[in-house]
């Protein structure tokens, strides 16, 4: 290298540096290049996580819109047999009403019933003793014409 000019020096000092140049260049593209083997990667999974997301949210959305239209379908047996216990519970109360009337009315015609057939009693009970004083009447003229 001493033997060469000037020029040729220079020459082969910037052919050294450019030599150094494109080995720093090779290392940085190769480390670009695994840079963007690497960013491919993660781009490919995180798609693949992307698209597992997508998946899931439209089955939870799917699920959620059954469980509303499940709940909707509930609440209104839940309205309509709320409606039916209401009027079962006005009929039966109506019902328990005509009876309670019905257990009146029978009672009352009941106790007239007795009360009639006790004035009965009583009668047949001074019928029954005007016979005995009159049998002992009787009873007791025989014994004095007997005699």
């Amino acid at each position: 290298i001493m033997n060469l000019n000037e020029r040729t020096r220079c020459v082969f000092k910037e052919n050294i540096r450019l030599n150094e140049m494109v080995k720093i260049y090779k290392k940085d593209e190769e480390q670009m290049r695994m840079s963007h083997k690497s960013l491919e990667e993660k781009s490919i999974q995180l798609a693949s996580e992307k698209e597992t997301n997508d998946l899931l949210v439209k089955e939870k959305v799917s699920h959620s819109r059954k469980q509303r239209k499940m709940i909707s379908e509930l609440q209104r047996k839940v309205e309509n047999l709320e409606t039916a216990l209401g009027h079962m519970a006005s009929e039966f109360e109506a019902e328990k009403e005509e009876i309670k009337r019905e257990t009146e009315i029978k009672m009352a015609t009941g106790k007239i019933e007795i009360e009639r057939l006790q004035a009965v009693i009583k009668l047949k009970d001074k019928e029954m003793n005007r016979v005995k004083k009159l049998a002992k009447n009787i009873l007791d003229q025989r014994t004095e014409v007997e005699l």
